[in-house]
């Protein structure tokens, strides 16, 4: 593992002038901060221009302006810590009870624990319970920086070590019961009904398709955008379920993302430095857009009439010329 990392862990260190092999852990607990104003990620809530050749700063955000902080420089920010570890143990154990049906992992990983605690280490013939320790690792990193309940990927290494504790644990019950017939091939097939089903589901739907209506809207206005040959840096979020509909332009464009300020006016827009704008078409900012003097609606150059237009989630605003100086 260490081959492996080493040249990529000598390219940071020589970017960033010291030794370097993350410089997400930082951020992740930047964004967890006392302050609510600093609880998200700078990229999504200021206007601000990437560096050249790339898309949107979040392709290196280590130099944007986050307010990193410590538990320990007030009672106040390691009581907040405290709080932050708290939620988000509730949160890891939600992940890892989601991985099987049964919850036969969480359940095994806790009787694991506890044999572990009284014997100090595996017994013979018990070397499923080694897989509570790296299980205890993986999550435990996560309690005090950024986790969401949405962030089961995260977890993903647990799936294996969730099951060995379920068939470890099960097998030890058969073992305490041989003498029952029935009980043995239960409890061998039992983890693969637990874990597999959730699993199987899973895949079903990811070979299905999950709806998507960010990136599918992102995709209808690259294709007609390009088509209209517009193109220019693009700024606005356009949310919508599934991500930033406006930097999904941007990416399917080629075109980089200046951010986004949720509170940002016309004027505030105009002085992004983007030549387009995609905001929701019911959202209050599209009628400031609409009425300044500054922005083009680009619905007529984009949707065949009006009623394709309105039934369209986001709108596209261009901005006007600057205009020329005075002699």
């Amino acid at each position: 593992m260490l081959v492996i990392a080493a040249p990529w862990m000598l390219v940071l260190s020589s970017k960033y002038g010291r030794f370097t092999f993350s410089t997400s852990a930082p951020i992740a607990h930047a964004v967890v901060g006392p302050d609510p104003a600093e609880q998200s990620h700078p990229f999504g809530r200021m206007f601000h221009r990437p560096a050249p050749g790339r898309i949107t700063a979040w392709e290196d955000p280590s130099d944007m302006p986050y307010r990193y902080w410590s538990p320990f420089e007030s009672s106040a920010a390691f009581w907040h810590q405290l709080a932050v570890c708290r939620e988000h143990a509730r949160t890891v154990l939600e992940l890892l009870r989601s991985f099987d049906w049964l919850m036969l992992g969480p359940i095994a990983c806790l009787y694991g624990a506890v044999l572990l605690a009284r014997r100090g280490r595996p017994a013979l013939g018990e070397w499923w319970l080694a897989a509570v320790l790296p299980l205890a690792a993986l999550g435990g990193v996560y309690l005090p920086v950024y986790l969401q309940p949405v962030d089961q990927r995260y977890l993903y290494a647990a799936w294996p070590l969730l099951y060995v504790l379920a068939a470890g644990c099960l097998a030890e019950v058969a073992r305490r019961n041989k003498d029952s017939t029935l009980l043995r091939p239960l409890l061998r097939w039992l983890p693969l009904a637990s874990f597999g089903l959730p699993a199987m589901i899973s895949l079903a739907g990811a070979l299905v398709g999950y709806a998507n209506p960010a990136a599918e809207a992102a995709s209808v206005l690259a294709r007609r955008l390009q088509r209209a040959e517009i193109t220019g840096p693009v700024a606005g979020s356009g949310m919508l379920y599934g991500g930033r509909t406006g930097l999904y332009v941007a990416h399917l464009t080629g075109q980089p993302w200046l951010g986004d300020e949720p509170r940002a006016d016309a004027e505030r827009y105009a002085a992004s430095g983007a030549r387009l704008i995609v905001v929701p078409r019911r959202h209050p900012v599209a009628a400031l857009l609409a009425a300044s003097p500054r922005f083009t609606d680009l619905d007529a150059r984009l949707f065949t009439d009006r009623a394709e237009a309105e039934g369209f989630p986001l709108r596209v605003f261009e901005r006007a010329p600057a205009d020329p100086p005075t002699p």
